[in-house]
């Protein structure tokens, strides 16, 4: 084991003089702690008098029953020292006036000259059918009490009760708690609800929600709940969030008419179309009806809804034109005028130069615009251009490496007009010519000029034109099968907006250019929204508005435009 010497060891250098600087600190401190305590030394009260101080100062944690709870059980649910007894839907709540004043109601009834404001006993008439027994415990209990939890499923029912005692700060609660919890199934009874108490700031966040999740998250629950004056307000708003085109919303119109009128319909979202048709179909063949649906006694309450339908741009399409022959819904003097303005703004782009719109205001965009969308379902690379005739604008839309890009889609060869770029196009013509003695006859095959008669001829794009024809224009070879302006300059008005909804149809993130003024050349470009990856969330849903001509009295030349490839604010 060794000596006992070796298991000591020599102290440290330095440890000497550490150990005598910390005896001298100590013996500067207090002389008396070298010897029997003196009792005239003050050294050892000063010192526990700065441990008292710091005891009083360290906060200490214990749970006390707070003075809400002990009068929230002792006063409201036991009812000691009650004064007033309160009757109500075949309860009684034992109460006292003091705490009552805290309502309007009760506080106009104690401190006037009513007779109930010197009787112990009152029975309060309920003429309000959304209130109950549950939802005047939940208010008489929140006079005694610094907060209350409402439960989403109740708050229509307390909300009534708070309206009718006046309970301000529990009618803003209630407020809030609507807000946070719109839904497919709460969003019809918070918007009616919120209409019928005055929650004007309810109603703005249902009247949103509806907008965007009535197009997008379409169900037929909601379809059913929605009444005539709600839907209109939703149809004539530009901010609706239209998926596809404005076709969609009008069909969207039909089923909703359908389960309005056959409200016992039970089936799939899918299914739901399919059945619209066949019921009008089989009403249209079984009455003979020849007159449109909306003027029949059972469509008189919908023409103020489909009136706010832009039929516009459901016209501009073969199809969809033949769907609107076809139902039989609309007036026909609707549909002829609007055939009429269309000819005429498409005559305007073609003579008037009416390069599109360069003036537009907020309010003209705000009616006339293009309703479109579409649905993004993960993050890559698409590239669309939506259905329609657009007085030759072929604007293609394009999402890559979180940029949304505008493209004006031409041809770059030198013309003022419209060219089709249909693969082929069929002419039928007849040529006669004039003879060598003056008399008109027609050229026989041998002869320099065509057969005469009737004939037909195709040519395609990109091939070689037959001898040039007046009236007749040869596509370039780009990508488009429809009709394309060749003018140098076009202009555009638009909104593009973004968003992103959680399961209940809520926004979790949205992203909007604002109203913009856009003019861009042959083929050119323009980056519409630069992306913020952190802040995208997929699926994500595309929203735009167009307006592609100017209206009737706005025509300027392009020399007052401003530079190409620039936005503009819309005014």
């Amino acid at each position: 084991m060794g000596s006992l010497s070796s298991r000591f060891q020599a102290p440290p250098p330095g440890a000497e003089e550490a150990a005598e600087g910390l005896s001298g600190r100590r013996r500067s401190t207090c002389e008396c702690n070298k010897r029997k305590r003196n009792p005239h030394c003050d050294c050892d009260s000063e010192e526990e008098e700065e441990e008292e101080e710091a005891l009083l100062e360290k906060p200490r944690r214990k749970k006390l029953k707070s003075t809400s709870k002990y009068i929230y059980q002792t006063l409201f649910v036991n009812g000691e020292n009650s004064d007033i007894r309160i009757c109500a839907l075949g309860k009684a709540w034992d109460l006292h006036k003091v705490y009552l004043c805290q309502s309007g109601y009760f506080s106009s009834m104690f401190s006037g000259s009513w007779k109930e404001s010197n009787m112990l006993v009152i029975e309060l008439e309920i003429p309000d059918h959304n209130i109950d027994t549950e939802a005047l415990q939940v208010v008489f209990g929140s006079l005694y009490r610094d907060d209350v939890l409402i439960q989403p499923s109740r708050v229509i029912s307390i909300l009534a009760a708070a309206c009718m005692l006046q309970l301000d700060g529990l009618i803003l609660q209630c407020g809030e708690t609507m807000k946070e919890n719109i839904s497919i199934k709460t969003v019809c009874g918070f918007y009616a609800s919120a209409s019928v108490y005055g929650l004007d700031s309810v109603i703005k966040k249902c009247h949103e929600w509806l907008l965007n999740n009535l197009m997008t998250h379409q169900s037929v629950e909601l379809m059913k709940e929605l009444g005539v004056e709600v839907m209109e307000g939703l149809i004539m708003s530009s901010d609706l969030f239209v998926m596809q085109v404005e076709m969609d919303v009008y069909t969207a119109l039909k089923k909703w008419m359908f389960l309005q009128l056959n409200p016992s319909w039970d089936g799939p979202i899918k299914q739901l179309l399919a059945d619209a048709d066949a019921w009008l179909c089989k009403r249209r063949t079984d009455l003979c009806e020849m007159e449109p649906f909306l003027t029949t006694e059972e469509g008189s309450p919908f023409p103020s809804v489909f009136k706010h339908v832009r039929l516009q741009y459901i016209i501009n399409d073969l199809a969809s034109a033949r769907v609107l022959e076809r139902d039989n819904i609309l007036p026909v003097d609707w549909l002829s005028s609007m055939y009429k303005n269309q000819w005429f703004a498409m005559l305007r782009t073609e003579f008037d130069n009416d390069n599109g719109p360069q003036d537009a205001n907020k309010d003209d965009f705000e009616i006339s615009s293009m309703r479109c969308g579409r649905k993004l379902t993960k993050d890559g690379d698409y590239c669309w251009r939506w259905t329609g005739f657009n007085f030759g604008f072929d604007l293609l839309v394009t999402y890559t490496n979180r940029f949304i890009v505008f493209k004006r889609n031409t041809l770059s060869q030198p013309c003022g007009g419209v060219v089709s770029l249909q693969p082929r196009r069929h002419l039928a013509y007849r040529w006669v010519g004039l003879s060598r003695v003056g008399a008109w006859s027609a050229c026989s095959p041998a002869d320099t000029w065509p057969t005469g008669g009737w004939d037909s001829a195709m040519w395609g794009r990109g091939q070689p034109a037959a001898p040039q024809t007046p009236g007749l224009q040869v596509g370039g070879t780009q990508p488009c099968g429809g009709v394309v302006s060749l003018q140098l300059r076009r202009h555009l008005a638009y909104r593009l907006r973004l968003a992103s909804f959680d399961g209940n149809g809520k926004l979790v993130c949205s992203r909007s250019t604002g109203h913009q003024l856009l003019t861009l050349e042959k083929d050119q470009e323009y980056v519409v929204m630069n992306l913020d990856s952190r802040l995208l969330s997929f699926p994500l849903y595309v929203c735009c508005n167009f307006l592609y001509t100017s209206s009737q009295s706005d025509h300027r030349t392009d020399a007052l435009t401003d530079p190409e490839g620039t936005a503009r604010s819309i005014c």
